[in-house]
């Protein structure tokens, strides 16, 4: 535990040097960033220890004065254990993704995902980026650099599989496996299974499924050309659509309420699926059912099945080491120097 001074003094010195890059210039907004992100990892590091991650940054990745300082402030922000490796670990992995994705790419990738790849092994974005192309993207490195954030996830965890061959069979579109991480990374290592895959099967059993879209706006847009109609104003008789995005990121009530608008606009409505709250029902039941729903268990195991046999296409280093070094590393606590 850090005496009062010592922990006054560290709160000092992330005002007065990252403060500014953070907008939060104040003592109370610096502790809450520490506690939210790293559990004290930020207040249990000295000023000289960041100080040497900063030149550390700037050597590998600086292309201005006090790069070094605004990248390890950025990184801090979302996840503090940045701030608790070693010069030599940071050194490692900031060259290896430079050497990879340039440095001119990372200085423009949003400080997240910059964040979530310099916190995890160098293998388990290599990993991903291996499993990217074992499905047929073929430059993995110039996709993920548009957003980095999926490479930190495990690409070949069961559950990310699954999701990626319910993608693949449910989406209207029927993207191939690459099509579908060029289009859904995100989706792919963000809801859980249950999430993703439940509302999918909800909506083909409802019948709105041929209404998924990969996005709504550029769906009107479309409709509106087609019928010589101006691609930017609203017309009337437009359709009702559900985003990917919908599904993915709408909470319970918000998605129900969105399903039940699509239907209110269809010429068919399945029974009880407007104003008699149906569709909630049905969506509750569906959901607690899902795990003994055979689509949902053939998912799964399609998913388990695929995992294993990218797994049996990597190099030995990549199939077992990235993933066991990540788990490690989310369990370590800082300690005070």
């Amino acid at each position: 535990m850090l005496q009062p001074s010592l922990l006054q003094e560290r709160i000092r010195n992330l005002v007065q040097r990252y403060g500014p890059h953070w907008k939060q210039q104040n003592q109370q907004a610096v502790i809450a960033t520490s506690l939210r992100h790293s559990s004290w990892s930020l207040l249990a590091r000295t000023p000289e220890h960041l100080l040497a991650l900063e030149a550390v940054l700037q050597q590998e990745l600086g292309q201005q004065p006090g790069g070094g300082t605004r990248l390890l402030a950025a990184t801090m922000r979302y996840d503090g254990r940045t701030a608790t490796g070693s010069q030599e670990t940071l050194q490692q992995r900031a060259r290896s993704l430079a050497r990879t994705f340039g440095s001119h790419a990372l200085l423009q990738a949003p400080g997240r995902s910059f964040a979530g790849l310099m916190v995890v092994d160098t293998a388990v974005w290599q990993r991903a980026l291996a499993v990217w192309r074992l499905l047929g993207v073929a430059d993995p490195a110039t996709l993920a650099v548009v957003n980095l954030q999926p490479l930190a996830a495990d690409w070949l965890a069961a559950g990310a599989q699954a999701k990626l061959a319910a993608l693949q069979r449910l989406l209207p579109w029927q993207p191939t496996a690459a099509k579908a991480v060029q289009q859904c990374a995100a989706y792919v290592v963000g809801p859980s299974p249950k999430w993703l895959i439940g509302r999918l099967l909800f909506l083909q059993q409802e019948g709105t499924l041929p209404l998924l879209v990969a996005d709504k706006q550029t769906a009107l847009r479309e409709w509106r050309r087609q019928r010589g109609l101006p691609a930017n104003r609203r017309a009337e008789g437009e359709p009702q659509l559900v985003s990917l995005n919908d599904v993915v990121t709408l909470r319970e009530d918000k998605f129900i309420a969105l399903l039940e608008t699509v239907a209110a606009g269809q010429p068919e409505q399945p029974a009880g699926s407007s104003s008699d709250g149906g569709t909630a029902e049905r969506y509750r039941a569906f959901m607690a059912q899902l795990p003994q729903l055979p689509a949902y268990q053939r998912l799964l195991a399609e998913g388990a099945a695929e995992a294993q046999r990218l797994a049996a296409l990597l190099p030995p280093e990549l199939a077992a080491a990235g993933k066991a070094k990540q788990q490690r590393q989310r369990g370590r606590r800082p300690t005070v120097p």
